[in-house]
């Protein structure tokens, strides 16, 4: 029997015939990473001809890709479910326990864009709060209003306050439009400021230390006493030295 990992598209139905490599295992000691390996399972299913198959052939894939451990919860089930969408369900009771819906959306509420944060970081994280709010067909609206009002930038939270018809397509694109202008506004003062400092040094004067030039020794004259000069026009050419 085959490796979860060593399954190919060819195997399980590619028309393409490329290999598909199969997710890992569940890891059953985080049961809240079940929606996202889910996710990832039916990715996988379509991508290498899964999905077209009998749904007891689907079940058994899934369960031997989950792990061992998938045996061992099909123990505790009453009644072992036949049909594909049947067993996602009970696996999902399973894992996901009842959630409380007032916490979920407190929590969801509470989400503010934290300094440092990207704007796109942030607008992730407040789908991701809103998928286990339960919030139905006001979804789009919730999500919105949180961008909206919970996003560092208040002068483009207040502008988009105004906007009477703003949707969550328009909301999320004003907010990055608007990091991007700040983002490049900060570019462009810094490369001001670096030219400002650069004129400043060209035009200051350059000031010259005339202490510490080199000082050539005076030559004075051996005869006069006085500065240098020729021999034919000193003072004291015709005198005799009285020292001598």
């Amino acid at each position: 029997m085959p490796n979860p990992g060593e399954l190919s598209g060819a195997s399980s139905g590619s028309s393409s015939g490329f290999h598909v490599s199969t997710p890992e295992a569940f890891n059953f000691s985080n049961p809240a990473s079940w929606s996202q390996w889910r996710k990832r399972f039916e990715r996988y299913a379509k991508v290498s001809g899964l999905s077209t198959k009998p749904d007891s052939e689907k079940i058994d894939a899934l369960l031997y890709i989950m792990g061992e451990k998938s045996e061992e919860i099909l123990l505790q089930m009453q009644k072992v479910p036949t049909v594909y969408d049947d067993m996602i369900q009970a696996l999902e009771s399973h894992f996901i326990p009842r959630r409380n819906i007032l916490f979920e959306r407190f929590q969801f509420n509470s989400r503010v864009q934290l300094p440092g944060e990207n704007i796109d970081s942030f607008i992730a994280a407040v789908h991701a709060l809103a998928a286990n709010c339960n919030l139905g067909a006001l979804k789009e609206e919730f999500i919105r209003d949180r961008i909206v009002v919970g996003m560092l930038d208040k002068k483009t939270s207040e502008k988009m306050q105004l906007e009477a018809k703003l949707t969550l397509s328009d909301a999320i694109l004003y907010a990055r439009q608007a990091e991007l202008q700040s983002q490049q506004n900060s570019v462009l003062q810094q490369q001001q400021s670096s030219l400002n400092v650069i004129a400043k040094q060209e035009n200051t004067p350059k000031s010259f230390n005339t202490s510490k030039r080199p000082q050539h020794p005076e030559v004075k004259c051996k005869y006069c006493g006085l500065a240098q000069h020729k021999r034919e026009i000193c003072p004291a050419r015709r005198s005799t030295c009285r020292g001598c």
